[in-house]
């Protein structure tokens, strides 16, 4: 059993050494690997625009961008890596609303923001998600006794991971210098299974059980699903 303790399970595809069922079990200094850290320069071309209409009062403004040979980590590859374009869009939305049994003084501001991404490249071997990634954000937020009492509620989901989050918040300016901030971030997302890698570095040291030849990954808003707090603000400036 001491052998287990420093031995390393590869995938079982043949191309990690397996033999289709099960994987080759090596000692941990013959499967080790080299990690690379490197900030490599983008290239990104984007147009941006916004008008505003008078249809349904609302303001619009988005950005399209085009971002070339991005790396994205590649579990079917031997080096663990695969660079794609990536083509994103990006659109937000505006419309101050008169709701008189909320607020008879002020508008409502709502806001939504949509974030879509396409790798076209994509392969199920990735650990991301793809190869349309979709992300929206919508706010609404209004003031109270002359914009002394401000109150937003904002709420962002991941469409891809299931992921995202509840964030409301209260804001009570006694002057122009001087405001008091109480708020609430609550988070929630999922694990999601992916392939392992063929020669990962830091991989679990054995394999064994049900999920032998699964990973897990977390993606979108679902690494912080664990963070909800509680939060109280004071503000001064000078």
């Amino acid at each position: 059993m001491a052998l287990y303790a420093i031995a390393h399970t590869t995938r079982r595809t043949i191309r990690a050494g397996g033999n289709g069922q099960y994987g080759r079990i090596d000692s941990d200094w013959h499967v080790s690997g080299d990690g690379v850290l490197r900030y490599q320069k983008r290239n990104v071309l984007g147009l941006s625009f916004d008008v505003a209409e008078d249809t349904f009062k609302t303001n619009w403004s988005g950005e399209i961008t085009w971002i070339g040979e991005i790396p994205f980590r590649d579990n079917d590859e031997f080096d663990g890596r695969r660079s794609s374009n990536t083509f994103n869009l990006t659109l937000s939305v505006d419309r101050p609303t008169f709701i008189n049994f909320l607020n008879s003084n002020r508008t409502i501001l709502f806001n939504t923001q949509w974030f879509f991404q396409y790798i076209p490249d994509y392969r199920d071997s990735w650990p991301s998600n793809g190869p349309l990634n979709v992300l929206a954000t919508f706010t609404a937020t209004t003031g109270y006794f002359q914009d002394r009492l401000l109150m937003t509620v904002t709420t962002v989901y991941d469409f891809g991971s299931n992921s995202g989050g509840f964030l409301p918040s209260v804001t009570w300016r006694f002057s122009g210098n001087f405001s008091v901030v109480f708020g609430l971030a609550n988070f929630w997302g999922r694990e999601q299974t992916a392939t392992p890698p063929i020669a990962g570095v830091g991989d679990p040291p054995f394999r064994a059980g049900a999920f032998y030849n699964t990973d897990f990954v977390e993606s979108g808003l679902s690494p912080i699903r664990e963070r909800d707090e509680v939060f109280f603000r004071l503000r001064y400036t000078y």
